[in-house]
């Protein structure tokens, strides 16, 4: 039995590697299945090219003896290409079978263009003995890539997408300021990443998930992504374009994305409307999410009512979080204008609106709307501040008209709550509700929290969460009972009863509660 080559990144916890590593120790029935589970998930290449190297003898040297990052791969592949590869005979073909089985094992791989190189794939595959179209990652299916050579993009990758099972990719082309500094630079860039998509695509007809993570200031053609036929999630972290522009790229008016079925977008202020569109109208889109960052100035929520207009009837998942922190605060209007497309899809069951640099104004009837066009509502997450002098939405209102028109919602965020009135607090039932989680931005509570907080205990047995424990957002104390009620925790709720009440009665606990002038009776019912 050979011996085992063990790497510590596998996905697994340190007991379970340790446990494999064992199961590899000690008898040839459990190698290969421990060595497979030991090798799906691979963080690096250079892990691989270090079992050759030392396979076929190369010392031992540390990172830390050698110097940079850089400097010890290129000297590493060096070593492989002239001293070993070069010299490879009838005796080292055991190292390169071991070699292969680990490589063949590989379900999930990061790698960089920094840590692999096109040469040395075809020179290892002539001298191995390989046919030129081998595979050395016949079982990858997974593949996250940082290309830190924009000239080389699609030569170095494609080496590794030779399999056919590839179904999930993420590319990063990071910033390059020495490149990007003026327009020819840019448009090069540009031409490089397009270059790399269009080749990826031909290459991996078959893929499923795409995720593009490109420089804001590289414009990149609708096309170039409509070109994945088979395409079911796009998370896109560049700069949509109309395009195409025909130095880079052809137009392709008959592609169309017939399958892609959720996008992530990234937006700024280069984002080109039209393009969004585009992309919006491929397929039969079920989910979209848009990520800002930055301050997207005063327009952006114009832009979100036109993206609101533009998804398809079938839409299941509406997401946007603008996260930037514009000072002051942009005014934006009535929440109920920029959501006004979406009341028409019947379908959503997941909303969410986080806006942290606009304040809106949500009125009653915004709430009962919402609940009569939402019916298979699962999650709704608005969060943003109120225009100033706004009245905060009253919790008895908004859980009555969402969770009786909407059961099946488990999440509930609003901007703010509140509950105002000389009447003693109550909940009515919510037969089959499933809520779980309650919560706002802020809150005001007119009534006694002990009531509130055993109002929603009984009307939701399924909430996990009410609110949070951040005082400033004035769930602090109803959060504390709730989770009390939930765990049976009776020395805090007798700690909150003997606080807020002087002389009551508390019927509906595991006890009576009597509490008189601060003497405190338990009565067992």
């Amino acid at each position: 039995m050979p011996k085992p080559v063990f790497h510590p990144f596998c996905e697994v916890s340190s007991d379970a590697r340790q446990d494999l590593y064992s199961l590899l120790c000690t008898s040839t029935v459990f190698f290969h299945a421990a060595a497979k589970a030991l090798w799906t998930s691979l963080p690096s290449p250079e892990i691989l090219m270090r079992v050759l190297y030392y396979e076929l003898g190369g010392t031992n040297v540390t990172r830390r003896s050698i110097g940079p990052r850089k400097m010890e791969l290129d000297r590493l592949l060096s070593e492989l290409r002239t001293r070993h590869i070069g010299r490879l005979c009838d005796k080292h073909m055991g190292a390169v079978r071991r070699f292969l089985f680990y490589a063949q094992s590989v379900v999930h791989l990061r790698a960089t263009s920094l840590e692999t190189s096109g040469f040395f794939y075809e020179y290892f595959s002539a001298r191995v003995r390989l046919a030129p179209t081998a595979i050395m990652f016949p079982h990858l299916q997974e593949l996250s890539w940082l290309e830190h050579h924009p000239c080389l993009a699609s030569g170095s990758i494609i080496h590794i997408l030779r399999s056919a099972q590839v179904s999930t990719l993420t590319l990063k082309f990071p910033e390059q300021p020495y490149i990007t500094r003026c327009a020819s630079g840019r448009d090069f860039y540009t031409s490089s990443v397009i270059d790399t998509l269009l080749t990826i695509s031909d290459a991996v007809p078959e893929l499923r998930e795409l995720t593009v993570q490109a420089p804001p200031t590289l414009p990149i053609p609708i096309s170039a992504i409509l070109r994945y036929e088979k395409l079911r999630r796009a998370h896109l972290h560049i700069t949509l374009a109309v395009g195409p522009n025909s130095i880079f790229v052809p137009e392709f008016n008959s592609i169309e994305v017939g399958s892609l079925m959720a996008i992530e977008l990234h937006w700024n202020p280069l984002t080109d409307l039209p393009a969004v569109y585009s992309i919006l109208c491929a397929g039969e889109l079920r989910e979209l999410t848009v990520m800002v960052y930055g301050s997207p100035g005063n327009s952006f929520t114009d832009d979100l009512l036109y993206l609101a207009a533009s998804t398809p009837p079938q839409l299941t998942r509406f997401e946007v979080y603008a996260l930037g922190n514009a000072s002051p605060i942009i005014c934006a209007g009535c929440f109920a204008d920029k959501v006004k497309p979406l009341l028409a899809r019947r379908a959503l069951q997941h909303i969410a609106l986080v806006l942290t640099g606009y304040s809106l104004r949500v009125d009653p009837q915004d709430v009962d709307d919402m609940a009569h066009a939402w019916p298979d509502l699962r999650s709704l997450n608005l969060s943003f501040p109120l225009v100033p002098g706004s009245i905060f939405p009253d919790i008895r209102h908004v859980l009555t008209a969402m969770c009786m028109r909407c059961p099946r919602l488990r999440l509930l965020h609003m901007p703010a709550l509140s509950t105002s009135g000389n009447t003693r607090f109550a909940l009515p039932t919510f037969p089959g509700n499933v809520l779980g989680l309650l919560s706002s931005d802020t809150a005001h509570f007119g009534h006694p929290v002990l009531d509130i907080a055993f109002s929603l205990y009984q009307a939701f047995p399924h909430l996990e969460q009410a609110g949070s424990c951040d005082e400033s957002a004035g769930w602090a104390e109803v959060a504390v009972l709730v989770e009390a009620l939930r765990q049976e925790d009776h020395p805090t709720i007798l700690e909150h009863v003997a606080h807020c009440m002087r002389v009551s009665a508390y019927v509906g606990f595991p006890y009576v509660v009597l509490i008189l002038v601060g003497r405190v009776l338990i009565l067992n019912p």
